[in-house]
């Protein structure tokens, strides 16, 4: 019972990704190294993308009339991805 679920498991999460990315996971034999080989090489936070939200907070203008707090959590936020994804914050900053 558990073979034939965990088949119906890979089989999904085979035909939701891209055929390249397929092949590094032909020998994963179980959903859950296929999970945490996928999570392990693509479940972080690269730092493109961390650069575009940083590139759109600092585009943000903050108006007089209007409470801070959300811009300054969403740039404490962009900062904490900065520092998760190893990303080098510089002092001026």
């Amino acid at each position: 019972m558990f073979d034939k679920k965990d088949g119906v498991v890979m089989g999904h999460i085979v035909l939701r990704i891209n055929a390249t990315i397929q092949q590094g996971l032909v020998e994963c034999t179980i959903s859950y190294v296929m999970w945490n080989n996928l999570c392990n090489t693509y479940g972080r936070v690269m730092a493109p993308t961390v650069f575009k939200d940083f590139k759109d907070c600092l585009s943000t203008c903050i108006s007089v009339n209007h409470d801070p707090t959300q811009y300054l959590d969403r740039l404490y936020a962009t900062f904490g991805h900065m520092s998760s994804a190893e990303v080098a914050i510089p002092q001026q900053l």
